[in-house]
């Protein structure tokens, strides 16, 4: 399959919202060749109410302006009867979900940590950046630098 993690996210983050959080989204179509090169995103999005124009309309537009790569969405409603079409892409797409991450932040692999002279006690979790302190030190500090700030 040829989507990062981070676009899975962004495909995940911009279609659920236009079709419930329970919407299965799959891949289908060239992006699963991994020989390939380019191409579109092609979506199989089924939900439990029927998907509006308007819907698929937004979706794709979001899409299209968070991967910068062209969107196709075929949207169905489960527990109707499918198009040709439909049952023939269903065949080979894939479910697109996120890796799932254990208490460390990683996806199964070790954490990696780069050499990153601007970004000094950050961490980097798969396609995420924070902060290496704790919340409750990191606040700490925020309103001590509010206050700092406010009288300087």
């Amino acid at each position: 399959m040829r989507l990062s993690t981070s676009q899975t996210r962004l495909t995940l983050d911009c279609v659920r919202p236009q079709f419930g959080a329970d919407a299965q989204v799959m891949l289908f179509g060239s992006r699963l060749d991994d020989t390939a090169r380019g191409g579109d995103v092609d979506l199989l999005v089924e939900t439990a109410a029927h998907p509006s124009v308007r819907q698929r309309a937004l979706a794709t537009m979001a899409l299209e302006q968070a991967l910068n790569l062209p969107v196709d969405i075929v949207a169905h409603q489960c527990g109707t009867p499918a198009s040709a079409f439909e049952r023939m892409v269903s065949a080979n797409a894939q479910l697109l979900e996120l890796p799932a991450v254990d208490d460390i932040g990683t996806a199964g692999r070790p954490r990696q940590r780069r050499p990153t002279p601007g970004l000094a006690g950050t961490i980097f979790r798969d396609d995420l950046i924070e902060p290496a302190v704790a919340t409750d030190e990191w606040e700490a500090l925020n309103r001590t630098h509010s206050r700092s700030c406010a009288h300087g």
